[in-house]
């Protein structure tokens, strides 16, 4: 078909004008000056499809190279030994680690199921005790070592990065530890066939994700069958190939081969008889209109059953147990705020929680949050840790007796961030100037005493002040600080002053003790001669008064 607009331009053009474009199309190899013209207006299409060609092509070379670094990949880390067993190459993570496109932002090293599973089976069925510390870079094609199997750990589980400019281990910052790699290893833990070495690794994976652990993962392979306190040795074995023994710094004496293994045992099993049971704690959410406990009254045989919140995780603190709730939520910003969804929610978001907590439903209104007090026997404990600062204790469901709970409220947020930053203070203030060296607050004895005083301050202070709960919900954590731990500290005065006849004048003097149990360097913090007790025995019944001979 002739193009018009050719016919068209050649029309307009002179007699003397058109012979000299005829001869000069003829002589750039067009057969006329029809097709010279016709060519020259196709050009934009022709430059357009040729950009497409060029592109397709370009993006086929990246498809090409990036197989080749697949491959690669998989020659790096998917080794087999001699007699055909798999091993895991570390150098995997120093040799290769993909950077951005201008060469300076680095991403987490790549991790996949595939690379998960052949780790495992690297050596899943060794015996740890077997096993020699040595290195972690330096390892031969084949060799496991303890300090191996920890740097591969914080790698798989995107904890660590290797930094190509530095030629040194990163501690990932935002610390996003996705929960697809925790699901891996739900998969994939059979393949730990030795049960030593389960109890080896169980806490580095436990602590930071422990929701895809089940009964049937601690009853694979007779797990159970190792002691309690070989389990913790043996944790303790790896702690102890990077050095980073929970607490080993808070110690008096480190010359025993399993010091915190001897603080476990001989703070569960020397305290607690054969046939008593041990206190713990633990907070969980409870969707509306779900029972708590299998029987609804507390003659019932299966009232000491709790069924909302079931986990194998509990703590020897009521407070800790109290904080990891965080139970912030749109229900109470909405009732003391007087606001609705939109607003509540973008409160939550500004002042409370993070991004990726605000996509958690249990913070919104169909969730309470309840403090619950439970009682275990000593021998039910299947293992114990202070790591991630939790003093845990670990127990399977069944094998533990709700005592009681109740509903945190707007109360226990004042107390709980409030009495945090308080004795977080105090913490700091001792390691700044070199007094004492306390790595976490869990090392003050009183620590629930000392929440406890702030919720009694908090029902008071939120008694007396109904209208600033509002005010301060939406000011954030802030305005809390600033408004409601002076109320404490005044309330304090005013008490001690009392109870102990001081002058008008007296300035409080807060105190640590340092006081030493199990080995382990705890302290005692204490306001004059208040020692902050636990009023209503730790129970999670709070008292909102200090009865006289707490003070004496």
């Amino acid at each position: 078909m002739d193009n018009k607009e050719a016919i068209e331009i050649i029309k307009k053009i002179s007699l003397g004008k058109k012979n000299y474009e005829e001869k000069k199309a003829i002589k750039n190899n067009f057969p006329s000056l029809y097709d010279s013209v016709v060519w020259k207006l196709e050009e934009p299409i022709r430059t357009k499809w040729e950009k497409r060609d060029a592109f397709k092509a370009k993006e086929l070379e990246k498809k090409i190279k990036l197989d080749k670094i697949k491959e690669q990949e998989k020659q790096v880390w998917k080794k087999t030994n001699k007699d055909g067993t798999p091993f895991f190459n570390i150098k995997y993570f120093f040799q290769y680690v993909p950077i951005n496109e201008f060469d300076q932002n680095i991403k987490k090293t790549n991790t996949s199921k595939e690379m998960m599973e052949w780790f495992l089976k690297s050596f899943g069925y060794l015996n740890p005790l077997e096993i020699h510390h040595g290195s972690n870079t330096g390892v031969e094609d084949g060799e496991v070592t303890l300090s191996y199997i920890d740097t591969c750990l914080f790698f798989l589980f995107s904890k660590y990065r290797w930094n190509i400019h530095t030629h040194k281990m990163d501690a990932n910052e935002t610390l996003e530890m996705p929960l697809y790699i925790f699901k891996w290893f739900e998969e994939l833990e059979h393949l730990i066939t030795d049960n030593r070495m389960f109890w080896h690794i169980f806490e580095w994976i436990f602590t930071i994700q422990s929701k895809y652990f089940t009964d049937k993962t601690f009853a694979r392979y007779g797990r159970l069958d190792i002691p309690f306190e070989e389990r913790l040795q043996l944790n303790e074995t790896l702690n102890s190939s990077m050095n980073n023994g929970e607490f080993k710094d808070s110690l008096v004496d480190k010359s025993s081969k399993f010091p915190i293994t001897d603080f476990w045992t001989k703070t569960i099993f020397n305290n607690v008889g054969d046939d008593e049971y041990l206190t713990v704690y633990r907070s969980f959410k409870v969707p509306k209109g779900e029972p708590i406990r299998k029987g609804i009254t507390l003659d019932n045989q299966y009232s000491l059953i709790y069924q909302a919140g079931n986990s194998f995780s509990y703590s020897l603190s009521k407070f800790t147990a109290v904080r990891l709730g965080w139970f912030i939520s749109s229900f109470i910003i909405k009732k003391y705020c007087k606001v609705q969804d939109d607003e509540a929610e973008k409160i939550l978001e500004d002042k409370w929680l993070t991004k990726g907590q605000m996509e958690n439903p249990t913070f919104f209104d169909e969730f309470y949050t309840c403090i619950g007090e439970f009682k275990v026997k000593k021998d039910k404990i299947l293992f114990a840790t202070s790591s991630m600062s939790k003093e845990e204790i670990i127990a399977t469901p069944q094998n533990v007796i709700l005592a009681d709970y109740r509903f945190l409220n707007v109360v226990d947020i004042f107390a709980m961030q409030s009495c945090f930053k308080f004795v977080d203070g105090f913490r700091k203030k001792a390691v700044n100037d070199q007094k004492y060296p306390i790595k976490d607050i869990t090392q003050f004895i009183n620590l629930d005493g000392v929440f406890d005083y702030f919720y009694m301050s908090a029902k008071k202070y939120c008694n007396k002040n109904s209208k600033k709960i509002g005010y301060i919900l939406k000011a954030g954590q802030s305005d809390l600080l600033y408004k409601f731990i002076p109320y404490v500290s005044d309330m304090l005065k005013e008490q001690n002053k009392k109870e102990y006849a001081l002058d008008k004048k007296h300035s409080i003097r807060m105190d640590l003790t340092p006081i030493t149990i199990n080995n382990r360097y705890m302290f005692r913090l204490s306001a004059d001669q208040f020692i902050f007790p636990n009023l209503n025995g730790s129970s999670v019944r709070q008292q909102t008064t200090v009865k006289r001979r707490f003070f004496y």
